[in-house]
């Protein structure tokens, strides 16, 4: 006897997909543009960045270069070039 709704005294619907696979995630795009824009904007406006690396180092100083996998920072000591995986964070310098 197959299952009843209670509520209604009809057969409960399955509202499943049966025995298929469930449906597989969209996968985001692997780039928005949003941190090209973000690098330029800092670039012209000549803004002082903090850089604060995955080892806890802190790096003060404006871009000078970027490109997909590292920046070039120019600080008081000379350019500094950093690969975008040892990044934990950066900010505008207040």
């Amino acid at each position: 006897m197959p299952d009843m709704d209670r509520r209604r005294g009809k057969p409960k619907k399955f509202r499943g997909r049966g025995d298929a696979r469930p449906a597989p995630r969209r996968i985001p795009p692997p780039r928005t543009g949003l941190e090209t824009k973000f690098y330029e904007e800092q670039q012209q406006k000549g803004a002082t960045l903090v850089v604060t690396l995955i080892d806890g180092t802190t790096i003060c100083g404006t871009i000078q270069h970027f490109d997909r996998d590292q920046i070039t920072i120019e600080d008081s000591s000379g350019p500094i070039v950093i690969r975008k995986t040892e990044i934990r964070y950066l900010q505008e310098d207040t």
